[in-house]
């Protein structure tokens, strides 16, 4: 039985993130994340000290679980990310379109201070 808070087409918190890396034949993934500031932490780590080649062609995308109408939740991509393209700009759309999906109730305490954190860390005003 669904719980009375699980409305279709809200957001869950959860954030995924899965980087491709075709030069070198690599797919690397964060499956589960709270927050932007998190998802921006792997792909710091993933991404510094690459090699030019090894950037060839990379790509990330940023994913929110959305809850689906008939229970269960389903993957929706925010945003992605090419090689040649600002990182910066890319978590910036990806912060406005996260604020702008409405979220389940049991969610909006640990998720919502992440999602905070994770605007104020990327200098983006703060949503009233």
């Amino acid at each position: 039985m669904k719980a009375g808070w699980q409305r279709p087409g809200r957001a869950t918190g959860i954030l995924r993130c899965t980087l491709r890396l075709p030069a070198i034949d690599e797919d690397r993934s964060l499956t589960s994340a709270d927050s932007l500031q998190v998802v921006h932490r792997f792909i710091n780590k993933h991404l510094t000290g690459l090699a030019d080649s090894v950037l060839d062609n990379a790509t990330f995308t940023i994913s929110v679980e959305i809850r689906a109408p008939k229970r269960g939740a389903r993957w929706h991509p925010i945003c992605r990310w090419r090689e040649g393209d600002s990182i910066d700009a890319v978590f910036m759309r990806a912060a406005a379109v996260v604020s702008s999906i409405p979220r389940e109730p049991s969610h909006e305490t640990q998720a919502q201070r992440g999602l905070v954190k994770s605007r104020s860390l990327l200098a983006l005003p703060q949503k009233q």
